[in-house]
Protein backbone atom coordinates (compact mmCIF):
# COMPACT_ATOMS: atom_id res chain seq x y z
CA UNK A 1 0.00 0.00 0.00
CA UNK A 2 0.91 3.64 -0.41
CA UNK A 3 0.91 5.79 2.75
CA UNK A 4 1.23 9.56 2.97
CA UNK A 5 2.58 11.02 6.23
CA UNK A 6 2.05 14.76 6.80
CA UNK A 7 4.38 16.07 9.53
CA UNK A 8 6.50 19.23 9.51
CA UNK A 9 7.87 19.55 13.05
CA UNK A 10 10.22 16.57 13.31
CA UNK A 11 13.87 16.40 12.28
CA UNK A 12 14.12 14.51 9.00
CA UNK A 13 16.33 11.38 8.88
CA UNK A 14 17.83 12.58 5.58
CA UNK A 15 20.22 14.68 7.69
CA UNK A 16 23.02 12.68 9.29
CA UNK A 17 22.85 12.50 13.08
CA UNK A 18 19.16 13.38 13.40
CA UNK A 19 17.48 11.13 15.94
CA UNK A 20 14.50 9.22 14.58
CA UNK A 21 11.30 9.96 16.44
CA UNK A 22 7.62 9.27 15.85
CA UNK A 23 7.05 9.74 12.12
CA UNK A 24 10.49 8.43 11.16
CA UNK A 25 10.08 5.30 13.28
CA UNK A 26 6.62 4.65 11.85
CA UNK A 27 7.82 5.22 8.28
CA UNK A 28 10.68 2.80 8.85
CA UNK A 29 8.25 0.15 10.11
CA UNK A 30 5.91 0.60 7.13
CA UNK A 31 8.80 0.36 4.67
CA UNK A 32 9.98 -2.86 6.34
CA UNK A 33 6.55 -4.35 5.56
CA UNK A 34 6.85 -3.61 1.87
CA UNK A 35 4.67 -0.49 1.75
CA UNK A 36 5.60 2.74 -0.02
CA UNK A 37 5.79 5.88 2.12
CA UNK A 38 5.71 9.54 1.09
CA UNK A 39 6.56 11.98 3.87
CA UNK A 40 5.29 15.51 3.27
CA UNK A 41 7.28 18.01 5.32
CA UNK A 42 8.65 21.54 5.10
CA UNK A 43 11.92 22.48 3.47
CA UNK A 44 12.50 24.57 6.60
CA UNK A 45 13.80 22.67 9.64
CA UNK A 46 11.64 23.64 12.62
CA UNK A 47 14.28 22.53 15.13
CA UNK A 48 17.44 24.16 13.74
CA UNK A 49 15.64 27.03 11.95
CA UNK A 50 17.67 26.28 8.81
CA UNK A 51 16.70 25.41 5.24
CA UNK A 52 17.13 21.80 4.13
CA UNK A 53 19.05 22.06 0.86
CA UNK A 54 17.42 23.13 -2.39
CA UNK A 55 15.67 19.93 -3.52
CA UNK A 56 11.94 19.64 -2.97
CA UNK A 57 11.81 15.90 -3.72
CA UNK A 58 14.25 13.52 -2.04
CA UNK A 59 14.48 9.74 -1.97
CA UNK A 60 16.32 8.34 1.04
CA UNK A 61 16.37 4.86 2.62
CA UNK A 62 13.20 3.84 0.80
CA UNK A 63 11.17 6.89 1.85
CA UNK A 64 10.01 9.59 -0.60
CA UNK A 65 10.25 13.07 0.90
CA UNK A 66 8.22 15.95 -0.49
CA UNK A 67 9.63 19.17 0.97
CA UNK A 68 7.16 22.03 0.89
CA UNK A 69 8.00 25.70 0.53
CA UNK A 70 7.35 28.16 3.35
CA UNK A 71 8.79 31.46 4.56
CA UNK A 72 10.83 30.20 7.51
CA UNK A 73 10.76 31.83 10.94
CA UNK A 74 13.07 32.62 13.86
CA UNK A 75 10.61 32.37 16.73
CA UNK A 76 8.14 29.58 17.46
CA UNK A 77 5.55 32.03 18.75
CA UNK A 78 5.31 34.57 15.91
CA UNK A 79 3.06 35.79 13.11
CA UNK A 80 5.72 34.77 10.60
CA UNK A 81 5.34 31.15 11.72
CA UNK A 82 1.59 31.37 11.06
CA UNK A 83 2.30 32.72 7.59
CA UNK A 84 4.90 30.00 7.00
CA UNK A 85 2.42 27.24 7.84
CA UNK A 86 -0.19 28.74 5.54
CA UNK A 87 2.27 28.79 2.65
CA UNK A 88 3.41 25.22 3.32
CA UNK A 89 -0.24 24.08 3.28
CA UNK A 90 -0.87 25.93 0.01
CA UNK A 91 2.16 24.28 -1.58
CA UNK A 92 0.82 20.86 -0.55
CA UNK A 93 -2.58 21.66 -2.05
CA UNK A 94 -0.89 22.30 -5.40
CA UNK A 95 1.71 19.54 -5.42
CA UNK A 96 -0.52 16.76 -4.08
CA UNK A 97 -2.43 16.83 -7.36
CA UNK A 98 0.69 15.73 -9.22
CA UNK A 99 1.25 12.59 -7.11
CA UNK A 100 -0.24 9.11 -7.26
CA UNK A 101 -3.25 8.84 -4.94
CA UNK A 102 -2.37 7.15 -1.60
CA UNK A 103 -4.26 4.38 0.19
CA UNK A 104 -4.23 6.28 3.49
CA UNK A 105 -3.19 9.71 4.79
CA UNK A 106 -1.82 10.16 8.30
CA UNK A 107 -1.84 13.88 9.11
CA UNK A 108 -0.17 15.23 12.24
CA UNK A 109 -1.42 18.35 13.94
CA UNK A 110 0.24 20.73 14.43
CA UNK A 111 0.58 22.04 11.86
CA UNK A 112 -3.20 22.05 11.50
CA UNK A 113 -2.98 24.09 8.27
CA UNK A 114 -1.28 21.21 6.45
CA UNK A 115 -3.49 18.63 8.17
CA UNK A 116 -6.56 20.54 7.00
CA UNK A 117 -5.40 20.44 3.39
CA UNK A 118 -4.74 16.72 3.80
CA UNK A 119 -8.26 16.24 5.15
CA UNK A 120 -9.83 18.07 2.20
CA UNK A 121 -7.76 16.06 -0.27
CA UNK A 122 -8.72 12.78 1.44
CA UNK A 123 -12.44 13.64 1.60
CA UNK A 124 -12.73 14.50 -2.10
CA UNK A 125 -10.99 11.28 -3.13
CA UNK A 126 -12.52 8.96 -0.51
CA UNK A 127 -9.17 8.17 1.04
CA UNK A 128 -9.06 7.10 4.71
CA UNK A 129 -7.64 9.80 6.98
CA UNK A 130 -6.05 9.39 10.41
CA UNK A 131 -5.14 12.48 12.46
CA UNK A 132 -2.27 12.23 14.93
CA UNK A 133 -2.77 14.90 17.62
CA UNK A 134 0.64 16.04 18.82
CA UNK A 135 -0.15 19.30 20.63
CA UNK A 136 -3.11 21.43 21.67
CA UNK A 137 -2.88 23.93 18.82
CA UNK A 138 -4.31 26.54 18.51
CA UNK A 139 -5.51 26.50 22.14
CA UNK A 140 -1.96 26.50 23.46
CA UNK A 141 -1.43 30.08 22.25
CA UNK A 142 -4.08 31.29 24.68
CA UNK A 143 -1.90 30.21 27.60
CA UNK A 144 0.57 32.96 26.67
CA UNK A 145 -2.10 35.65 27.07
CA UNK A 146 -3.24 37.22 30.35
CA UNK A 147 -6.64 35.86 31.42
CA UNK A 148 -8.54 39.07 30.54
CA UNK A 149 -7.23 38.94 26.96
CA UNK A 150 -8.07 35.31 26.27
CA UNK A 151 -11.61 35.95 24.95
CA UNK A 152 -10.03 38.27 22.36
CA UNK A 153 -7.47 35.56 21.59
CA UNK A 154 -10.22 32.99 21.05
CA UNK A 155 -11.96 35.34 18.67
CA UNK A 156 -8.71 35.92 16.73
CA UNK A 157 -8.14 32.16 16.51
CA UNK A 158 -11.73 31.32 15.55
CA UNK A 159 -10.85 30.44 11.95
CA UNK A 160 -7.92 28.31 13.09
CA UNK A 161 -10.08 26.44 15.60
CA UNK A 162 -12.71 25.83 12.92
CA UNK A 163 -10.00 24.51 10.62
CA UNK A 164 -8.90 22.03 13.28
CA UNK A 165 -12.44 20.87 14.05
CA UNK A 166 -13.13 20.31 10.34
CA UNK A 167 -9.97 18.19 10.07
CA UNK A 168 -10.81 16.09 13.13
CA UNK A 169 -14.43 15.65 12.05
CA UNK A 170 -13.39 14.15 8.70
CA UNK A 171 -10.92 11.66 10.18
CA UNK A 172 -11.60 7.93 10.18
CA UNK A 173 -9.76 7.78 13.49
CA UNK A 174 -7.87 9.98 15.93
CA UNK A 175 -4.60 8.94 17.52
CA UNK A 176 -2.31 10.67 19.99
CA UNK A 177 0.78 10.06 22.08
CA UNK A 178 -1.04 10.47 25.41
CA UNK A 179 -4.55 9.89 26.76
CA UNK A 180 -5.17 13.52 27.73
CA UNK A 181 -4.26 14.77 24.26
CA UNK A 182 -6.67 12.30 22.66
CA UNK A 183 -9.41 13.40 25.08
CA UNK A 184 -8.74 17.02 24.11
CA UNK A 185 -9.24 16.17 20.43
CA UNK A 186 -12.43 14.25 21.14
CA UNK A 187 -13.65 17.21 23.17
CA UNK A 188 -13.32 19.39 20.07
CA UNK A 189 -15.87 17.11 18.40
CA UNK A 190 -17.98 16.60 21.53
CA UNK A 191 -18.02 12.86 20.96
CA UNK A 192 -16.97 9.77 22.87
CA UNK A 193 -14.06 7.51 22.03
CA UNK A 194 -14.43 4.92 19.27
CA UNK A 195 -12.55 1.74 18.46
CA UNK A 196 -10.60 3.65 15.78
CA UNK A 197 -9.34 6.22 18.32
CA UNK A 198 -6.06 5.05 19.83
CA UNK A 199 -3.08 6.12 21.91
CA UNK A 200 0.41 5.24 20.71
CA UNK A 201 3.07 6.66 23.00
CA UNK A 202 6.03 8.43 21.41
CA UNK A 203 8.46 5.88 22.80
CA UNK A 204 12.15 5.64 22.03
CA UNK A 205 14.67 3.17 20.75
CA UNK A 206 17.74 2.18 22.70
CA UNK A 207 20.89 3.70 21.16
CA UNK A 208 24.39 2.23 21.34
CA UNK A 209 26.69 4.61 23.21
CA UNK A 210 29.72 5.60 21.08
CA UNK A 211 33.16 4.82 22.49
CA UNK A 212 34.68 8.18 21.54
CA UNK A 213 33.79 11.51 23.14
CA UNK A 214 32.77 14.41 20.87
CA UNK A 215 34.65 17.67 21.42
CA UNK A 216 31.56 19.47 22.70
CA UNK A 217 31.24 16.95 25.55
CA UNK A 218 34.87 16.77 26.72
CA UNK A 219 34.35 19.37 29.44
CA UNK A 220 31.63 17.13 30.84
CA UNK A 221 33.75 13.98 30.59
CA UNK A 222 36.25 15.51 33.02
CA UNK A 223 33.50 15.58 35.66
CA UNK A 224 32.28 11.99 35.23
CA UNK A 225 32.62 10.13 38.51
CA UNK A 226 33.44 13.34 40.39
CA UNK A 227 29.97 14.85 40.70
CA UNK A 228 26.26 14.24 40.15
CA UNK A 229 25.38 15.02 36.50
CA UNK A 230 21.83 16.31 36.05
CA UNK A 231 20.93 16.65 32.36
CA UNK A 232 18.31 18.52 30.39
CA UNK A 233 18.04 17.63 26.69
CA UNK A 234 15.57 19.51 24.54
CA UNK A 235 14.51 22.88 23.20
CA UNK A 236 15.17 26.11 25.06
CA UNK A 237 11.78 27.69 24.44
CA UNK A 238 8.91 29.26 26.33
CA UNK A 239 6.94 26.07 25.79
CA UNK A 240 9.40 24.22 28.04
CA UNK A 241 11.04 27.13 29.92
CA UNK A 242 14.15 25.50 31.44
CA UNK A 243 14.95 28.58 33.53
CA UNK A 244 14.11 26.66 36.72
CA UNK A 245 17.25 24.60 36.12
CA UNK A 246 19.49 27.68 36.10
CA UNK A 247 17.82 28.94 39.27
CA UNK A 248 18.41 25.56 40.94
CA UNK A 249 22.05 25.71 39.81
CA UNK A 250 22.43 29.00 41.68
CA UNK A 251 21.01 27.37 44.81
CA UNK A 252 23.38 24.39 44.48
CA UNK A 253 26.53 26.20 43.35
CA UNK A 254 28.51 24.88 46.33
CA UNK A 255 27.32 21.27 45.99
CA UNK A 256 28.88 18.49 43.83
CA UNK A 257 26.30 18.78 41.03
CA UNK A 258 26.86 19.59 37.35
CA UNK A 259 23.87 20.80 35.31
CA UNK A 260 24.21 20.00 31.61
CA UNK A 261 21.97 21.91 29.20
CA UNK A 262 21.86 19.98 25.93
CA UNK A 263 19.98 21.80 23.20
CA UNK A 264 19.26 25.17 21.69
CA UNK A 265 16.38 27.55 21.06
CA UNK A 266 14.89 31.00 21.53
CA UNK A 267 15.78 31.16 25.22
CA UNK A 268 19.42 30.15 24.96
CA UNK A 269 20.84 33.68 25.13
CA UNK A 270 18.80 34.60 28.21
CA UNK A 271 19.60 31.27 29.92
CA UNK A 272 23.33 31.71 29.33
CA UNK A 273 23.10 35.25 30.68
CA UNK A 274 21.34 33.99 33.82
CA UNK A 275 24.01 31.29 34.24
CA UNK A 276 26.94 33.70 33.89
CA UNK A 277 29.51 33.09 36.60
CA UNK A 278 28.25 29.61 37.46
CA UNK A 279 30.84 26.83 37.26
CA UNK A 280 28.22 24.11 37.66
CA UNK A 281 26.37 24.71 34.36
CA UNK A 282 27.53 23.64 30.89
CA UNK A 283 25.71 24.41 27.64
CA UNK A 284 26.55 21.89 24.92
CA UNK A 285 24.59 23.27 21.99
CA UNK A 286 22.36 21.02 19.87
CA UNK A 287 23.15 17.31 20.23
CA UNK A 288 22.76 14.65 17.57
CA UNK A 289 21.65 11.13 18.47
CA UNK A 290 25.11 9.76 19.33
CA UNK A 291 26.15 12.86 21.27
CA UNK A 292 22.95 12.67 23.27
CA UNK A 293 23.56 8.98 24.00
CA UNK A 294 27.06 9.74 25.28
CA UNK A 295 25.79 12.47 27.59
CA UNK A 296 22.93 10.41 28.99
CA UNK A 297 25.24 7.45 29.62
CA UNK A 298 27.08 9.69 32.10
CA UNK A 299 23.96 11.27 33.62
CA UNK A 300 22.38 10.48 36.97
CA UNK A 301 18.93 11.89 36.16
CA UNK A 302 16.96 13.52 33.33
CA UNK A 303 15.10 16.78 33.89
CA UNK A 304 12.04 18.01 32.01
CA UNK A 305 10.63 21.45 32.77
CA UNK A 306 7.32 23.21 32.16
CA UNK A 307 6.28 26.88 31.91
CA UNK A 308 3.15 26.43 34.06
CA UNK A 309 0.79 23.78 35.41
CA UNK A 310 0.22 22.04 32.10
CA UNK A 311 -0.11 18.45 30.95
CA UNK A 312 2.40 17.02 28.49
CA UNK A 313 4.43 13.87 27.83
CA UNK A 314 7.61 15.27 26.20
CA UNK A 315 9.62 13.13 23.83
CA UNK A 316 12.75 13.55 25.95
CA UNK A 317 11.07 11.55 28.75
CA UNK A 318 11.19 8.36 26.69
CA UNK A 319 14.85 8.97 25.82
CA UNK A 320 15.71 9.39 29.51
CA UNK A 321 13.86 6.18 30.35
CA UNK A 322 15.70 4.28 27.60
CA UNK A 323 18.89 5.01 29.59
CA UNK A 324 17.21 3.97 32.86
CA UNK A 325 17.46 7.53 34.14
CA UNK A 326 15.13 8.58 36.96
CA UNK A 327 13.01 11.56 35.95
CA UNK A 328 12.63 14.96 37.54
CA UNK A 329 9.55 16.55 35.98
CA UNK A 330 7.46 19.71 36.30
CA UNK A 331 4.62 18.53 34.03
CA UNK A 332 1.16 17.74 35.35
CA UNK A 333 -1.37 15.22 34.10
CA UNK A 334 -0.58 11.76 32.79
CA UNK A 335 3.20 12.00 33.15
CA UNK A 336 2.98 13.20 36.75
CA UNK A 337 0.60 10.36 37.61
CA UNK A 338 2.88 7.80 35.94
CA UNK A 339 5.93 9.06 37.85
CA UNK A 340 4.10 8.79 41.16
CA UNK A 341 2.48 5.43 40.44
CA UNK A 342 5.53 3.64 39.04
CA UNK A 343 8.22 5.36 41.17
CA UNK A 344 10.31 6.28 38.13
CA UNK A 345 11.15 9.78 39.29
CA UNK A 346 10.12 12.84 41.29
CA UNK A 347 7.84 15.77 40.50
CA UNK A 348 8.20 19.47 41.27
CA UNK A 349 5.99 22.48 40.62
CA UNK A 350 6.89 24.83 37.74
CA UNK A 351 8.68 27.88 39.08
CA UNK A 352 9.70 26.18 42.32
CA UNK A 353 13.43 25.83 41.86
CA UNK A 354 13.84 24.92 45.56
CA UNK A 355 11.75 21.79 44.92
CA UNK A 356 13.88 20.94 41.89
CA UNK A 357 17.04 21.25 44.00
CA UNK A 358 15.43 19.05 46.65
CA UNK A 359 14.66 16.34 44.08
CA UNK A 360 18.28 16.35 42.94
CA UNK A 361 19.50 16.04 46.53
CA UNK A 362 17.27 12.98 47.02
CA UNK A 363 18.79 11.32 43.96
CA UNK A 364 22.29 12.09 45.17
CA UNK A 365 21.71 9.20 47.57
CA UNK A 366 22.94 6.25 45.51
CA UNK A 367 20.58 3.68 47.03
CA UNK A 368 17.54 5.86 46.30
CA UNK A 369 18.72 6.65 42.79
CA UNK A 370 19.37 3.00 41.94
CA UNK A 371 15.85 2.01 43.01
CA UNK A 372 14.23 4.64 40.78
CA UNK A 373 16.66 3.85 37.96
CA UNK A 374 15.69 0.18 38.01
CA UNK A 375 12.00 1.09 37.82
CA UNK A 376 12.68 3.49 34.93
CA UNK A 377 14.48 0.84 32.90
CA UNK A 378 11.77 -1.74 33.53
CA UNK A 379 8.86 0.46 32.49
CA UNK A 380 10.69 1.46 29.32
CA UNK A 381 11.03 -2.19 28.29
CA UNK A 382 7.43 -2.96 29.20
CA UNK A 383 5.58 0.03 27.71
CA UNK A 384 7.74 2.52 25.85
CA UNK A 385 10.04 0.55 23.56
CA UNK A 386 9.57 2.06 20.10
CA UNK A 387 9.91 -1.27 18.26
CA UNK A 388 6.70 -2.56 19.90
CA UNK A 389 4.82 0.75 19.75
CA UNK A 390 5.36 1.36 16.03
CA UNK A 391 4.68 -2.22 15.09
CA UNK A 392 1.26 -1.82 16.73
CA UNK A 393 0.81 1.59 15.06
CA UNK A 394 1.56 0.11 11.62
CA UNK A 395 -0.91 -2.74 12.28
CA UNK A 396 -3.56 -0.14 13.05
CA UNK A 397 -2.95 1.85 9.84
CA UNK A 398 -3.03 -1.30 7.73
CA UNK A 399 -6.34 -2.27 9.33
CA UNK A 400 -7.91 1.14 8.61
CA UNK A 401 -6.66 1.14 5.01
CA UNK A 402 -7.92 -2.39 4.37
CA UNK A 403 -11.35 -1.64 5.83
CA UNK A 404 -11.87 1.24 3.41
Amino acid sequence: MNFWLLQTGEPLPIKSGNRKIRTALLAEELISRGHSVTWWSSRFDHITKEWIGDDTSVEYNGISYRLLEGYGYKKNISLRRFRDHRKVAADFRKRALTEEKPDLILASTPAYDLAHEGAKYAYKREIPLIVDIRDEWPDIFLSYLPEPLRPIGRLALYKDSAMLRHTLAHADGLVSMMEEMLDWGLGKLNRSRRESDRVFYLGSRAVTVPSNTPDKLKRIEKNVGKCFIASYVGTFSANNDPSDIIKAAHLMKDEPVLFVMGGDGDMRESLEKDAAGLDNVIFTGWLNELEMAKLLSWSACGITTAPAKRSAFPNKVFVYLSFSLPLISAWHGELRDLIDKESIGLNFEPGHCEELAGCIRKFMDEKTRNRFSSNAGNIFKERFDADKIYSDYADYLEEIANER
